[in-house]
C-alpha cells in the first residue's frame, strides 16, 4: 500500500510539475518575442562608434525544483548520465533571468545590451545542505542609452530538444 501512495505522489507530481513547467516556458517564449528588439551580446569591448550613457542592468531568479526532479536526479546519480529534469531548470531560469535585463533595459531606454554575464548558485536543503532546493540565476549587464539603432550581433544559445 505505502509503495502505491508513493507512486501515486510521484506521478501527481510528474504531471503537475510538467504542466507548471510548459506553462512558464509558453510565458517565456511571449515575453522574449516582445523583447526582442532590444539585442544583447556578450562582447566586452563596445562596437566602434557606440556611444551614450551607460546604465548597470541586472536581473535574479530563483526557481525551485519540485520532489521528481529530485527523485529522478538521484536516481540518475547513481547510474551517472544527464540529469534533463536539471537541465530544463537551469534553462528556465536562465532565460527568465535575461527577460529580467531586458525589461530594465527596456524601462531605462536602453537600445543594446553588452558584456551580459551569468551567474549561478544553488539553494541547499535538507541535512548537511547536499540537496539543491531551487537554483539562482544572475544576469548583469551592460546597457548603452543612445546607441545606435542599428542591429549590433546577438550571440544566444538556444536549447534544441
Amino acid at each position: 500500500m505505502d509503495l502505491i501512495v508513493i507512486l501515486a505522489m510521484l506521478l501527481i507530481g510528474y504531471f503537475v510539475g510538467g504542466s507548471i513547467e510548459k506553462k512558464h516556458f509558453a510565458k517565456l517564449v511571449i515575453e522574449e518575442e516582445g523583447l526582442a528588439h532590444i539585442p544583447y551580446s556578450n562582447l566586452k569591448k563596445l562596437p566602434k562608434g557606440t556611444e551614450g550613457q551607460v546604465i548597470l542592468l541586472h536581473g535574479s531568479v530563483v526557481v525551485a525544483q519540485d520532489y521528481f526532479k529530485s527523485v529522478m536526479g538521484a536516481i540518475i546519480n547513481i547510474f551517472g548520465g544527464r540529469i534533463h529534469a536539471f537541465e530544463t531548470l537551469l534553462d528556465r531560469a536562465r532565460r527568465e533571468a535575461i527577460i529580467r535585463v531586458k525589461k530594465q533595459a527596456k524601462e531605462h531606454g536602453v537600445n543594446a545590451i553588452y558584456n551580459l554575464r551569468l551567474e549561478t548558485s544553488s539553494i541547499s536543503k535538507g541535512s548537511g545542505n547536499k540537496q539543491v532546493g531551487a537554483i539562482e540565476v544572475l544576469a548583469y549587464a551592460t546597457g548603452i542609452k543612445g546607441a545606435p539603432k542599428k542591429r549590433t550581433p546577438v550571440l544566444k544559445a538556444e536549447v534544441v530538444s
